[in-house]
């Protein structure tokens, strides 16, 4: 089983106790990047933790995409990436922010070492969904 989690859940921590862990458990996990992603990228840089990304070009999807992958050394969520599909604009804003205003760093090997696993979740994210945005769930008044 694969799991593409809204990264909105991250700091709630009764549903981070309920199903994080069986989520682990049953297959590879990602955290989609559907929120404001810098919430967690100066979460991230406020506790001191490093985090790393990579940009792959996703290919055969109709129009120009890009995924944005990173991930952040810290105990529990080392091994999951966090996933946006994006334009090349916004992933070059992305890259730029965190390269300048927080501990990130390029690793390419965030993507070369899940390829297969990043490959399949992107294609079924450009496949299935037809507008992205960081905007999840937001409150409207």
């Amino acid at each position: 089983m694969v799991s593409n989690i809204s990264a909105r859940v991250l700091g709630i921590p009764l549903w981070e106790r309920r199903w994080l862990p069986p989520l682990i458990r049953a297959g590879p996990v990602t955290f989609l990047l559907d929120a404001d992603p810098f919430i967690h990228f100066r979460h991230w840089a406020a506790l001191d933790l490093t985090f790393r990304f990579a940009v792959m070009q996703l290919t055969g999807v109709g129009q120009e995409r890009i995924a944005f992958v990173s991930i952040v050394d810290a105990p529990g969520l080392a091994e999951i990436p966090f996933l946006a599909v994006c334009t090349d604009v916004a992933a070059d804003a992305i890259t730029c922010v965190l390269e300048t205003m927080c501990n990130a760093r390029e690793d390419t090997s965030v993507v070369t070492d899940r390829l297969e696993f990043i490959s399949i979740v992107a294609s079924h994210l450009v496949s299935d969904e037809t507008f992205f945005a960081f905007t999840a769930a937001e409150e409207t008044a």
